[in-house]
């Protein structure tokens, strides 16, 4: 019998970090879920979403000697309770702080998880999260508990690899979304950083960054200076499409140079797999390319719809969340 493209897209994941990360579950603990745990180095960790769970981004864990710090949140309760629980059994100490590389729910949605610790963010994402927020989360009911039982009826038997991966990552995202509405509160900061903003203790010393407003605005990311490693929240997809509706491409590819300029050995996107400094390049080339298909359209005087039909270019053929890649030509044509 062939092997389901989930358990092929796992092993690749795995067999990508294997050289330089060790992926673990903690103890005697039963394998999560939602994500895998990394090592990136002792007492900093990844929390890397699994294509059919409900974390659907990624998160960060930092050990900072007497508590620990996590970096988003993932986008449900149940997903973050789980990486929670992990974290502190594993470490042996209580989560003190939690920080959101920014607005959105699919790194927002499990904030209410970490309620009796102390939640930090600027004032541009706690501002983004009070007046986008309520909207998207009461239009739930309207949309996500039907997309879920639909895409669950559909026989994929005959999906190629890549479109099955695809479909198995919007169905997670929809029945993420379905089996946590009732239950969700929209849980922002409630302590008010600015940036550049410094957490340090005995054992480490973690940076804070504005990284412009790329991706969303008050885009922020983590740095770990001594250990050279990025936490990149959503400026950084790797092999997956980017939603670039939120932020401008001018901006994004400028925070993508400043990161580069910090010189990380290892790199945590938002969304993907662990990679390094790479994975900042692609990620530019990226949005590079949608910015030269979509001035090139404009040059010519061809309409937006002209660009519905336009092929993903290489080397993002193969990224997943394919769906963004027209809405992000149109997006870029109209700026």
């Amino acid at each position: 019998m062939p092997r389901h493209p989930l358990h092929q897209l796992r092993s690749l994941l795995i067999v990508l970090a294997a050289a330089t990360l060790f992926a673990f579950s903690p103890g005697a603990m039963p394998k999560p879920r939602h994500f895998t745990f990394y090592t990136l180095q002792p007492g900093v960790y990844a929390a890397i979403a699994n294509p059919d769970g409900h974390a659907i981004s990624n998160a960060g864990i930092v050990d900072m000697g007497s508590y620990l710090l996590v970096f988003d949140a993932f986008m449900t309760p149940h997903a973050a309770r789980e990486m929670r629980n992990m974290a502190e059994a594993f470490c042996g100490k209580p989560v003190r702080y939690l920080i959101n590389s920014h607005w959105h729910n699919d790194h927002t949605g499990g904030n209410q998880v970490f309620g009796d610790a102390t939640i930090l963010g600027t004032e541009e994402i706690r501002m983004a999260m009070r007046e986008k927020l309520p909207d998207e989360v009461n239009s739930y009911p309207g949309f996500a508990p039907q997309t879920a039982r639909t895409m669950a009826e559909m026989d994929i038997r005959n999906f190629n690899t890549f479109d099955s991966l695809e479909h198995i990552l919007w169905l997670s995202y929809f029945s993420g979304i379905a089996e946590s509405m009732d239950s969700l509160r929209i849980t922002m900061a409630d302590s008010i950083i600015k940036l550049p903003f410094t957490l340090e203790s005995e054992s480490r010393r973690v940076l804070f960054l504005h990284a412009g407003n790329g991706h969303t605005t008050g885009d922020l990311v983590m740095w770990l200076p001594a250990e050279q490693i990025l936490f990149a929240g959503d400026l950084v997809f790797s092999g997956y499409h980017p939603w670039l509706g939120d932020g401008d491409s001018e901006s994004l590819i400028s925070g993508l140079n400043s990161l580069e300029q910090l010189k990380p050995k290892q790199v945590v996107p938002g969304h993907g797999p662990i990679g390094g400094p790479e994975s900042i390049q692609t990620m530019r080339a990226y949005v590079d390319s949608v910015r030269s298909i979509a001035n090139n359209a404009r040059r010519l005087g061809l309409p937006a719809d002209s660009l519905n039909t336009l092929p993903v270019p290489e080397p993002f053929g193969e990224w997943h969340l394919k769906r963004f890649f027209t809405p992000n030509l149109r997006l870029s044509y109209s700026k």
